[in-house]
Parts: structure tokens; C-alpha cells; sequence
């Protein structure tokens, strides 16, 4: 195993703690869509978690397992305005 730590963050303008947060919250539950993850994690409406996700250029029903962490972040930046 060769570990190597970045000089920058991956992402620009997130909330590393956020993002940490979205990632958690998107495997709170097995085989749900990040959407519904979202809405229990955060405490926002589904429509408001299915809102973000299409500002981020993403399907309704997109799962955790299928975002990379550039995408965690963008869902974090577009989430900062609900909670």
C-alpha cells in the first residue's frame, strides 16, 4: 500500500466536513437512491434532495456507490443552500 497526500484538496469551494457528511449520508442505507439518502441524512424534502441533484447534473436516481468524490462535492456546494 503507497499512501500519498495531495498538496490541494480535490475540490475547490466544498466543505471538506460536508462532503465527508454527503459521503456518509450517500450509504445510510442499502440499495436507496442518493436522493432518498439525502432526504433522511438531512433532514430535507425529497424534492428538495432530487432538486440537487439535477442542479449537479445528475439523475434522480443515481446511487452513492456511482459518484466519485469531485461529484460528493458538488452535491455538498449544492446542499449548503438547504441546510
Amino acid at each position: 500500500v503507497n499512501i500519498v497526500m495531495r498538496k490541494n484538496a480535490p475540490v475547490e469551494n466544498a466543505d471538506g466536513k460536508l462532503v465527508m457528511k454527503v459521503a456518509e449520508f450517500a450509504f445510510l442505507n442499502r440499495r436507496k437512491t442518493l436522493a432518498n439518502n439525502l432526504n433522511a441524512g438531512f433532514h430535507i424534502t425529497k424534492e428538495q434532495a432530487e432538486s440537487i441533484l439535477e442542479e449537479c447534473g445528475m439523475l434522480r436516481t443515481v446511487r452513492g456507490e456511482e459518484l466519485n468524490i469531485e461529484q460528493f462535492a458538488q452535491v455538498a456546494i449544492a446542499l449548503e443552500k438547504y441546510i
